[in-house]
């Protein structure tokens, strides 16, 4: 279905800075542009999630560590990649991506990625 993730809920955002040279490291570092992993409990348990940060507490307490990306809709109309690149050639505002939608699937999606965070100087620090 088209819609917001609820897995991983991102938002467009901006960051200010008193140095306009953060903004680099912040693009690096967002969410919007990288994956971000949890700790996936199998089915049988009673929790979705663990509790672990890592992967080696994550295996201790029994999960798979999972990284998940960030989206902000599915376009279900494009089935396969080629469909996919068909959206991607049609829309120059928005970052679309054939990818899988967390690391442990096989199950690839068209889907449009959040932008990264807008970066700049702050008016004043």
């Amino acid at each position: 279905s088209s819609g917001i993730n609820a897995e991983c809920p991102l938002r467009p955002g901006a960051y200010l800075s008193g140095n306009a040279s953060d903004c680099d490291r912040v693009a690096q570092g967002s969410e919007n542009q990288n994956g971000k992993y949890r700790c996936v409990m199998p089915e049988e348990s009673s929790r979705s999630y663990g509790r672990s940060i890592n992967p080696e507490s994550c295996a201790e307490e029994g999960g798979t560590w999972v990284m998940f990306h960030s989206y902000l809709e599915v376009i279900d109309a494009a089935e396969n990649e080629e469909q996919c690149n068909e959206y991607i050639a049609a829309d120059s505002r928005n970052r679309i991506s054939w990818m899988s939608l967390r690391s442990d699937s096989e199950n690839y999606k068209c889907v449009v990625q959040a932008p990264l965070p807008q970066c700049g100087q702050a008016p004043w620090t």
